[in-house]
């Protein structure tokens, strides 16, 4: 049973101890010593662009817009979201949208990443953007 699945491991502390934790890939779900943690299959993936201050209102929707049409385009993406940031602390490092996507696993996801639509769209989003950052996670409702 575990050669099909790929494990991970991460550590970080909790209470001044190390915690380790294995995240199994098929199927999705992370674990902690003997508690595991509810999860679901989706996968996000989340995009935090920094657009150059140059970037026109048009431009700018133009661009969201092409984001938005790589559901349409790509197999495997289940949900698209954005919005602009609205937060009032103003700890968004300078990160002005977010795009998300939700895939039903790591195996879509990485037909998206590697997909000639998607590929050609960050080369349209490229020259707009000062920095972007990429994260993607499984879900969590909480631990235990």
């Amino acid at each position: 049973m575990l050669k099909n699945m790929a494990f991970f491991v991460f550590q970080h502390r909790q209470q001044g101890r190390p915690v380790r934790y294995r995240v199994l890939r098929y199927p999705e779900c992370i674990t902690s010593g003997a508690l595991p943690m509810t999860c679901t299959s989706a996968l996000r993936h989340i995009v935090l662009c920094d657009f150059l201050e140059g970037i026109t209102p048009a431009k700018h929707a133009e661009l969201v817009y092409e984001f938005s049409q790589l559901k349409h385009r790509i197999p495997g993406v289940q949900q698209f979201e954005w919005g602009p940031n609205v937060s009032p602390e103003g700890l968004d490092d300078g990160f002005t949208d977010c795009f998300t996507l939700t895939f039903n696993d790591a195996v879509a996801r990485d037909v998206y990443l590697t997909h000639a639509a998607h590929l050609a769209f960050v080369e349209q989003l490229k020259p707009w953007l000062g920095r972007v950052l990429v994260f993607d996670y499984y879900p969590q409702e909480h631990p235990g």
